[in-house]
């Protein structure tokens, strides 16, 4: 008995040990939306070496510019008198730096700045920018562009935990195109590197933090804007139910900016609509279209024929799927609450709980229930002993 207990707190040493030394890096594609042609790259503070096949061609100093040109077939760089036709290539730092700049010409922006390295190739679907950049920069990156400026520590603490979270659970979501996650909404929007120095703070306060369910798994992390007052059940947005994607009422989000809107259509286009669904318009009468709801449904019944409440929201291009329906003349009304699919966590709620002193752990424990959580390590190990006790 004692020989097995050393046996595994072995294991659980040399895993920590192991693990520790790991520093998670992910391949992110960014100007996911642009077709490129040319682009301008700069470095910062520190040197950038172009890497082609293993070897060195050139180290470009700190402060020095590049200028690539996309010719179809392969790439054209060019800095100062010196010239380069490559297929492929990285521009790589050899340590910590702030980054690099880069801008797409046709873009009337001003250039980006990101952390890490940058590999840039041809692939089917165009040119290929690959950020390859630490978790915890890509983290308080995704958490500036998604999480706003308006919010206090707690708030982005809140935010980088399920930022981090969400990143790793869908971290193969486009392992097949040769990259992890991509810079928009499919995955998180990202633009860079995060310039608000409370981000950068909140991130390294929550380093390696991320939410796990009853079972040690890490959680489907979602977020939306505001809830109107209610979350909604994973079940009655994406038909599969998740124990800790469930509705829960959300005072906090009232105070949103996006907690209530309204939007007018034609009768006539909404009868269209039904019509179009199976529904006998003539046997309805206006008081049977009328929808009133004081919480979050999944479905409208007209007559006989349900439709769900998702699918209103996507024809129409409305707000959220929680509204309820009233007819003033010859318009239809949608009157709505929040802003977003409603599953998971409402950033305007969570802001609002911040203000009001709760803590970052506190929020989560709000919008996610029957979660915990863990370091990245802690995760990692459990994973580790869970394998090695499977192999015994």
């Amino acid at each position: 008995m004692k020989t097995t207990c050393q046996h595994s707190l072995f294991i659980f040493g040399f895993l920590v040990l192991s693990l520790s030394s790991i520093a998670q890096k992910l391949d992110v594609r960014i100007f996911s939306d642009e077709v490129i042609d040319a682009i301008a790259f700069s470095t910062r503070d520190k040197e950038y070496h172009l890497v082609n096949e293993d070897s060195v061609l050139f180290s470009f100093a700190a402060n020095q510019n590049l200028r690539i040109v996309n010719k179809d077939t392969c790439f054209l760089l060019i800095h100062d008198s010196l010239q380069w036709n490559l297929n492929a290539f990285t521009l790589g730092e050899d340590t910590a730096s702030s980054g690099f700049f880069i801008n797409l010409s046709h873009l009337e922006t001003s250039a980006r700045a990101y952390q890490g390295d940058l590999h840039i190739s041809h692939a089917d679907h165009g040119v290929l920018l690959i950020n390859r950049v630490n978790l915890e920069d890509y983290t308080a990156g995704v958490v500036e562009a998604e999480g706003g400026y308006a919010g206090t520590l707690e708030y982005y603490k809140t935010q980088a935990v399920i930022c981090r979270t969400y990143a790793l659970r869908n971290i193969y979501r486009h392992e097949d195109e040769g990259f992890q996650l991509c810079d928009r909404t499919h995955c998180q929007v990202y633009h860079g590197k995060a310039g608000n120095s409370l981000i950068i703070e909140a991130s390294r306060q929550t380093h390696g933090q991320v939410i796990v369910d009853e079972n040690f798994k890490l959680i489907n992390a979602v977020y939306h804007s505001n809830s109107g007052g209610q979350t909604a059940n994973s079940v009655d947005v994406w038909t599969s139910q998740l124990p800790y994607l469930v509705s829960v009422t959300d005072t906090f989000s009232l105070a949103g900016n996006h907690a209530k809107w309204h939007r007018s259509i034609s009768l006539t286009e909404w009868h269209i609509f039904l019509e179009n669904r199976g529904v006998n318009i003539g046997k309805l009468s206006d008081e049977e279209m009328i929808q009133r709801l004081q919480k979050r449904i999944a479905t409208m019944n007209f007559g006989h024929v349900q439709i769900p409440m998702r699918e209103i929201r996507k024809y129409f291009g409305l707000k959220s799927a929680f509204f309820e329906i009233e007819i003033i003349g010859k318009d239809l009304v949608f009157k709505g609450k929040g802003y977003g699919h409603g599953v998971g966590l409402a950033q305007e709620g969570a802001m609002e709980m911040a203000r009001a002193g709760y803590t970052y752990d506190s929020i989560i424990s709000h919008y996610y229930k029957n979660t915990s959580i863990v370091g990245l390590q802690l995760l990692k190990v459990f994973e580790g002993l869970e394998k090695v006790s499977g192999e015994e």
